[in-house]
């Protein structure tokens, strides 16, 4: 005997459990540790230990103080009323101050804005990012930078000043 409705139900069982393409997960390339205060990732309010994109943006407010560790090993204190964006996964410095720190011998790449590059192994800087200019200081170890008009490296001590100027498109309203 033909039982037309069974073959329907086993029909309908197996287009209903037919796999659907699981949801989009945007990559993360960073970890933030919140340590005081107001701390955004991409405008949203960030909890500790919040997983940040490859092309994410980390903003504290005044009072916000927060720590931005990199899959690739480099760790960023950013102070209060700072803005870090990432760039594929690469830290770049928009506005306020962070202090840069990198452990060994794998070089890891730091940006302050759109003009200059900072590289780094085993080093520690702080950077200052502001409208008009900024400040570069190393603390430990050495750091090579370039920008658009000069090139070189800078030792523990050593500071490269008003390096930074006012481009187009680097976020610094009113340059």
């Amino acid at each position: 005997m033909r039982r037309p409705h069974l073959a329907l139900a086993a029909l309908l069982a197996l287009a209903c459990t037919k796999k659907r393409p699981p949801p989009r997960v945007s990559a993360a390339c960073a970890t933030l540790e919140v340590l005081h205060g107001d701390v955004s990732i991409d405008g949203a309010p960030a909890r500790t230990d919040a997983r940040v994109g490859c092309d994410g943006t980390v903003r504290t407010g005044e009072h916000g103080r927060a720590i931005l560790r990199t899959d690739r090993g480099l760790e960023l204190r950013v102070a209060g009323d700072a803005e870090v964006s990432l760039r594929e996964g690469q830290p770049r410095v928009i506005r306020g101050r962070t202090f840069a720190s990198a452990w060994g011998d794998q070089e890891h790449v730091l940006s302050q804005g759109e003009a200059l590059t900072l590289r780094l192994t085993d080093a520690a800087l702080a950077v200052e990012r502001e409208r008009g200019g900024g400040r570069v200081v190393v603390v430990r170890g050495e750091v090579s930078f370039r920008s658009a008009d000069r090139q070189g490296q800078l030792a523990q001590g050593e500071a490269l000043e008003d390096v930074v100027r006012c481009y187009r498109g680097d976020g610094l309203a009113g340059c």
